[in-house]
């Protein structure tokens, strides 16, 4: 979405308003992300193993 103002005052005051604005609540506890999702906290590691190809014979053989 992109906004386009007239004049630096207009972008001001809407920069304001949004400062006003309470934040979003943010959960970084794991324990209240697992209670509340069905979803278990993933190490990266992880998160990059369902990524990962294995290596072909000609493969390892290159990295020797």
């Amino acid at each position: 979405m992109a906004l386009t103002f007239k004049k630096r005052d207009d972008l001001d005051k809407v920069l304001e308003d949004l400062a006003a604005l309470p934040p979003q609540v943010e959960f970084t506890d794991p324990d209240k992300i697992e209670k509340t999702s069905d979803k278990k906290i993933k190490s990266p590691e992880d998160f990059l193993k369902k990524f990962e190809v294995p290596l072909t014979e000609k493969d390892q053989a290159a990295h020797d």
